[in-house]
């Protein structure tokens, strides 16, 4: 055999020993925790934001009042939107308002898989599931560019015998309040009304929106889950996945409708006089009535939604739920009023 022979088959023999490389596996666990609120948790009129007990709506989140932190964004002329932080724990946040009987409780929760098993590094695998109770709540606002959203801060945290697979994620959820406008009976919008939330590091992954209370389909709910899943390398996201309920999926995280339209300017336009109204309303009855009486606000959203209904051509009947049903309680109160639609 010639020399060249036997290096050839020498190589060969190493090449078939040689051991081969394989990617890392693990096995673990995977822990969620709420950190913290920051966003809008009040609405009120410009005049009266440093009078807490003058504002029109107020909001608790987990039960607790946050703490003012000096943010406020446009919500409807005359009006704005207090903002404030609050530290958090658990899986699970709640958010209601305090001063409205029978308002709708918003919830978002995230349950983490129970573990991960013999995962390949860059191998996709199941981090938990998503579930948003859309409720009703401050924040969304007459222009898109006002619009002031909450955010979830949370952490993630994979735990496993295998060192390389022990990972915190620090991130949050963003959930904001769409403010569109339109005919609920329309189906794209009760698509535009949805509330969504994205993940803040991963807005390119698109959002998880779910339908309005009192704008979504014949049978359709306000609540909505949707599978979140990533993989290891550095931990990361890979998509979300398998909506469900009244949940589905969109590739925008952008406020307003989804395929971009504009509200009417007329719209705009019967909105801001049902807000005049509306202010002049409520001056009239803090004058008058004391504090423990019926809520001046309700009284002026009622006033806008008279101002609204008058001049479209439907029936009120046709797009609110019978008073005392699951989907309107009695009695009730929607988030300030979206503009075009009547006041449950």
């Amino acid at each position: 055999m010639s020399p060249l022979s036997r290096l050839l088959v020498t190589a060969a023999v190493a090449l078939t020993i040689a051991p081969v490389a394989r990617a890392a596996s693990g096995s673990g666990t995977i822990s969620f925790e709420f950190t913290s609120f920051e966003g809008p948790f009040a609405s009120t009129e410009t005049a009266f934001l440093n009078d807490p007990a003058n504002w029109q709506l107020t909001g608790a989140v987990n039960g607790q009042i946050p703490t003012v932190n000096g943010v406020t964004s446009a919500a409807f002329p005359g009006y704005v939107y207090v903002g404030g932080t609050l530290p958090l724990s658990g899986n699970a946040v709640t958010m209601g308002y305090t001063n409205v009987p029978g308002a709708i409780q918003g919830r978002v929760e995230f349950n983490p898989a129970a573990s991960f098993d013999n995962v390949v590094t860059g191998q996709e695998f199941l981090l938990g599931t998503l579930v948003f109770n859309n409720g009703q709540w401050v924040g969304g606002g007459q222009n898109p560019a006002d619009n002031y959203p909450v955010t979830l801060n949370f952490r993630l945290t994979t735990t496993s015998a295998t060192p390389e697979f022990n990972q915190v994620m620090s991130d949050a959820f963003t959930v904001v309040t769409n403010q569109a406008v339109g005919d609920c009976g329309d189906p794209g919008t009760q698509k535009d009304e949805a509330d969504f939330i994205y993940l803040r590091s991963a807005p390119e992954l698109g959002s998880m929106r779910v339908f309005d209370f009192a704008c979504a389909p014949s049978g359709v709910g306000n609540v909505g889950a949707v599978e979140i899943w990533g993989r290891f390398g550095s931990l990361h996201y890979v998509d979300f996945r398998n909506p469900s309920g009244g949940a589905f999926l969109s590739g925008s995280v952008d406020v307003g409708p989804i395929g971009g339209g504009v509200p009417e300017p007329g719209t705009w336009s019967l909105a801001i006089a049902g807000f005049g109204l509306a202010g002049a309303a409520l001056r009239r009855r803090r004058s008058g009535v004391a504090r423990g009486g019926s809520r001046p606000m309700l009284r002026a959203c009622k006033t806008f939604a008279a101002v609204s209904w008058a001049t479209s051509p439907a029936s009120t009947a046709s797009r609110c739920p019978p008073r005392g049903s699951a989907l309107r309680p009695s009695p009730s109160w929607s988030r300030p009023p979206k503009p075009g639609r009547p006041s449950c």
